[in-house]
């Protein structure tokens, strides 16, 4: 009989919902999660401190980097010696340091999603998201751009979170600041950025952001954040994996 947990394989856009609402249908089931995004934010953090990336000169968005690409696969290669992932505070350890806020900056952001396009970043990665996932006792969702297509093909089950991208960026602004009015301005850029970072995972030559074939699509559009986890949970039970 096989040890292996239970793997629910979740890719979406930003902004769809998927590690918040993973995170707590997880924790109603006792089960885990590992938020593979903060794993390629992780690179680019010790990339930016390291001077492998150097943030340049230019328009706030798309945010423009000069990245020594070679460099910054060695030192991927490195990084996953040395990362653990805390479930419990839905965060990366590095070399003993809990990355929280630092991996929340716009600048981090922009890197890794850069990163994200390089081959030689993301086979370097590939391991280490699996052996993290792989560690979990019982089930675990597993979220980010190309689990059900890259790194869990096999998985139990695998979803497509989606939502329209005025949902998407409304829910980043509250991230961000929290409900606001007059937010309009602010609201506007980040809905340009979502749609950039989208054409950015869905055109990038090593591993696109796609829906797998036998993947579930999961549209929270039209769900309040409690109804989206109920719904998700329901989808679990009725296939009888918890």
């Amino acid at each position: 009989m096989s040890l292996r947990p239970i793997i629910i394989a979740v890719d979406g856009p930003a902004g769809s919902g998927k590690s918040s609402i993973c995170a707590a249908a997880a924790q109603k089931l006792g089960w885990m999660t590992l938020n593979t995004g903060m794993i390629y934010r992780a690179a680019a953090y010790v990339g930016v401190i390291r001077k492998v990336i150097e943030p340049q000169k230019g328009p706030k968005s798309p945010q423009v980097f000069r990245v020594d690409e070679l460099a910054m696969g060695r030192l991927a290669r490195e990084l996953a010696q040395d990362l653990k992932w805390d479930s419990s505070k839905q965060g990366l350890e590095w070399q003993g340091k809990l990355l929280g806020s630092d991996l929340d900056d716009p600048t981090i952001a922009g890197a890794a999603s850069l990163i994200a396009k390089m081959a030689g970043v993301r086979e370097a990665l590939l391991d280490i998201q699996r052996t993290l996932a792989l560690a979990a006792p019982r089930g675990i969702f597993v979220d980010g751009r190309d689990i059900g297509t890259v790194v869990f093909p096999d998985a139990e089950l695998k979803i497509f979170f989606t939502a329209t991208l005025e949902v998407r960026a409304k829910r980043r602004l509250d991230q961000l600041s929290g409900p606001t009015s007059g937010a309009e301005v602010a609201l506007e850029e980040i809905r340009n950025a979502i749609a950039y970072r989208d054409h950015q995972d869905q055109s990038r030559q090593s591993a696109p952001l796609k829906k797998a074939d036998d993947a579930v699509e999961f549209d929270t559009s039209l769900w309040s954040f409690d109804e989206s986890v109920e719904q998700l949970i329901a989808l679990i039970q009725k296939l009888n994996l918890c």
